[in-house]
C-alpha cells in the first residue's frame, strides 16, 4: 500500500552543555529546524525533554522517517540514542 506511514519512538542523553538560557536557545533551535523540515516530507512528531534526556515520537513516510532518525543518530546534542518502538503506525478507523 502506497502512503503507508511509519513511527519510531525513541529516548537519547542530551547532550547539550552550557548555562540554562544556553540549552534553552538550542532546544528552539531543534525545534523551528523540526518545525520546518518535518512539514516538508509530511512528518509528525512530539518532543519530550529534560535537562538529561529526549525522548520523540514520529511519524510519517518511512523513507522520511529513517533520514529524519540517522540525522538524529549523528547530532552531537543527542548520546546513548535508543530505540524504543520502531513500525508501521496502525490507522484506526470508527
Amino acid at each position: 500500500m502506497s502512503g503507508d506511514i511509519y513511527k519510531i519512538l525513541y529516548c537519547s542523553k542530551n547532550l547539550i552543555e552550557g548555562e540554562h538560557a544556553k540549552q534553552d536557545a538550542e532546544i528552539s533551535q531543534i525545534l523551528q529546524a523540526a518545525r520546518r523540515n518535518n512539514k516538508e516530507q509530511n512528518v509528525t512528531g512530539a518532543l519530550l525533554f529534560n535537562s538529561s534526556y529526549f525522548a520523540q515520537a514520529l511519524e510519517g513516510p518511512k523513507l522520511a522517517i529513517e533520514q529524519i532518525f540517522e540525522k538524529i543518530q549523528r547530532d552531537p546534542r543527542h548520546g546513548e540514542v535508543t530505540v524504543l518502538s520502531s513500525q508501521p503506525a496502525v490507522r484506526e478507523i470508527p
